[in-house]
């Protein structure tokens, strides 16, 4: 509250939902991102794994190892139940039947933060889905409603974050906020939402690619219909307009036949809506190819309209 922020949680507020999963273990993810993590912050210091009294007690997150290189505020995240986000730390984690929350997207994600656009970032080989059905546990999507708009990045920010990463394999964008001062975030309100448990089947501890991308596509699902419930509420209209994108790294240029495939098998209500998302998605591009095609024409008409008139007074004067 002294930064001007707050959170709303599903898992604070008991949503019935959620009753099903609770003395269950699984596999949180948490999504987006964000510029500096601060729903999941907020979210473990109120509604957090040590109150006995909460939803996730006893739950352990995974987050960038390079935090625990840093004196004191190492000793915090472990004081939050944080452990480094490393595939060996996270199996034995799982395998001693414990719940973990992880961002799928990480750093990757971190750096594309963009206020105006909500996107989700997900690994090439899909290590969170292999770890999940590995140890037979449900994966669980969260989504962190207004993470995104906590802060403004400029595009010199940007470049310079990029510049970064490709000298010293390292970089983290410079986000201001109010009073156009850095990291003082704005005054916002975070809601966090949970989704509904996704189911992997049996413990396998190896799975083939086919197994792994017919849960990711189920996860993907439930997580765009978890942000289609509450964009209109949790997001700036503008922002909910543009919808979520999901990105597998890797695999962009398959993005259209995935999102097919995430439709098949769904109740013909949910299909009909993705196909309505899918006409207006076609409709908006439409219209911008149309805008870019006239703009031209309008211009040397202008300029034509503009020349004739002008061709008069010109003689005139001569």
């Amino acid at each position: 509250r002294l930064l001007g922020v707050t959170a709303r949680s599903e898992v604070a507020d008991r949503a019935p939902h959620l009753e099903a999963l609770e003395g269950r273990q699984v596999l949180a993810c948490w999504h987006p991102h964000g510029l500096y993590v601060v729903a999941p912050l907020l979210f473990h210091s109120s509604a957090g794994p040590r109150h006995q009294g909460s939803g996730i007690y006893g739950f352990f997150t995974a987050v960038a190892s390079a935090c625990f290189h840093l004196p004191v505020f190492r000793e915090l995240l472990m004081l939050f139940n944080c452990r480094a986000a490393d595939r060996d730390v996270i199996e034995e984690l799982l395998g001693a039947g414990r719940s973990v929350f992880v961002c799928p997207g990480g750093i990757h994600e971190q750096l594309e933060t963009d206020p105006g656009q909500e996107r989700v970032f997900f690994p090439p080989n899909l290590g969170f889905v292999r770890q999940a059905i590995k140890h037979g546990v449900p994966l669980v999507p969260t989504y962190n409603f207004g993470e995104n708009q906590l802060y403004d990045i400029p595009a010199w920010s940007r470049g310079v974050s990029q510049w970064l990463r490709r000298t010293f394999g390292v970089g983290l964008p410079l986000g201001f906020g109010r009073f156009g001062l850095p990291f003082l975030p704005h005054r916002k309100q975070l809601s966090i939402r949970v989704g509904r448990a996704v189911e992997v089947g049996a413990a396998d501890a190896h799975p083939t690619d086919e197994r792994v991308h017919e849960t990711f596509h189920s996860y993907c699902v439930e997580l765009r219909q978890l942000f289609d419930e509450h964009k209109a509420t949790d997001l700036p209209p503008e922002v909910a307009a543009r919808g979520l994108q999901l990105i597998w790294r890797g695999h962009e240029g398959e993005e259209w036949e995935q999102e097919h495939s995430w439709a098949e098998g769904l109740p013909e209500a949910v299909q009909q809506q993705h196909q309505q998302q899918q006409q207006q998605k076609q409709h908006v591009q439409q219209l911008q190819q149309l805008q870019q095609l006239r703009q031209p024409r309008w211009d040397a008409s202008l300029a034509a309209s503009s020349a004739a008139a002008a061709a008069p007074l010109v003689r005139s004067r001569l």
